[in-house]
């Protein structure tokens, strides 16, 4: 009997042995052929970033998909865990006037991993402080700025701006710009009217940021228009005429302002006629006056530019 155990014992080692040999080999052959996802991409959303991709066939086995995910450059993290029948990802966990890279990767129960997917780089990126610059009787200023990347980023992205009248509920598309840009002027409007403005990013054909500052958009009214000059002369040493034009199918009025001892202006007379006498002035004083023009709605013009007049007695001109 003893005689046959020293033989049992070497069979049941080399069987141990040649098993442990075949795991091995098993594992090693796993791990080399765990292939990567395919046709990964990646698409900036209004408020999320989407992975896509397609899993390999890596049979016979349970399989994850790793997602990590580095910020502005810096290393890459573990970002998600997913089963190995996902093939989609949105990341919300993103801010504006930052640079996320992701890659993918494919993982069995034992750790065993496949190669890395290609890295895809996304610019979360839109405008911010969309406001109104200026206005005029025929033109509205826009301004808008954008956050700085931590590093320079050239993107494809551009910037739309639409724009709709006051008593339209419709929008139109008015401008399609680069976002390197951050001003346009909008010559298209009229006097004395309500405009709205809104702006968003169009990421890619069929994509596009929120509407910025909100789909409601923001307002601002063209000046009334103002289309006649001030002029005047002192007819006696306390009376001062001041005179403009005005056609007789105009439905507003001007507003004729005086200027105080302070610097200030002051309001001196609204009036539909085309002059005005400012009496009770003092002989050989000068004053300084300025002239508006109001719509029917109360929408002012700029000022005329201001002019000096002297309250003195002027002598008729000679023949």
């Amino acid at each position: 009997m003893k005689n046959l155990k020293k033989p049992i014992i070497t069979m049941l080692v080399f069987v141990i042995i040649t098993s442990c040999f075949n795991i091995a080999q098993t594992n090693q052959g796993f791990a080399q052929s765990l292939l990567a996802p395919t046709d990964f991409d990646v698409q900036v959303h209004k408020n999320n970033i989407h992975l896509t991709w397609k899993n390999s066939k890596n049979s016979n086995t349970i399989t994850y998909n790793i997602v990590e995910r580095s910020v502005d450059k810096g290393e890459f993290q573990r970002h998600a865990y997913l089963s190995g029948s996902t093939e989609s990802y949105y990341d919300y966990s993103i801010s504006n006037g930052h640079i996320y890279t992701y890659r993918v990767q494919t993982i069995n129960s034992q750790t065993v991993k496949s190669p890395y997917t290609p890295e895809i780089e996304a610019v979360y990126l839109y405008p911010t402080n969309f406001r109104i610059a200026n206005k005029f009787t025929n033109q509205i200023d826009l301004e808008w700025e954008y956050p700085t990347l931590n590093i320079k980023r050239d993107t494809d992205y551009y910037i739309v701006i639409e724009r709709r009248e006051n008593t339209y509920t419709a929008w139109e598309e008015i401008a399609n710009l680069p976002s390197t840009e951050t001003t346009f002027r909008d010559y298209t409007v009229v006097s004395d009217t309500w405009y709205y403005y809104r702006a968003r990013i169009r990421y890619d054909e069929d994509n596009y940021s929120y509407y910025i500052p909100s789909a409601s958009g923001i307002n601002a009214q063209t000046q009334h228009p103002l289309t006649t000059p001030l002029w005047g002369h002192s007819i006696s040493q306390n009376i001062i005429k001041l005179s403009w034009d005005m056609s007789d199918s105009y439905e507003g009025s001007v507003i004729l302002e005086r200027k105080t001892s302070s610097g200030d202006f002051a309001h001196l007379a609204t009036s539909r006629e085309t002059s005005y006498l400012d009496t009770g002035r003092t002989a050989g004083e000068t004053y300084t006056y300025r002239l508006c023009m109001q719509s029917e709605n109360g929408q002012k013009s700029e000022y005329t530019e201001e002019i000096n007049i002297t309250a003195e007695l002027v002598s008729a001109p000679s023949d």
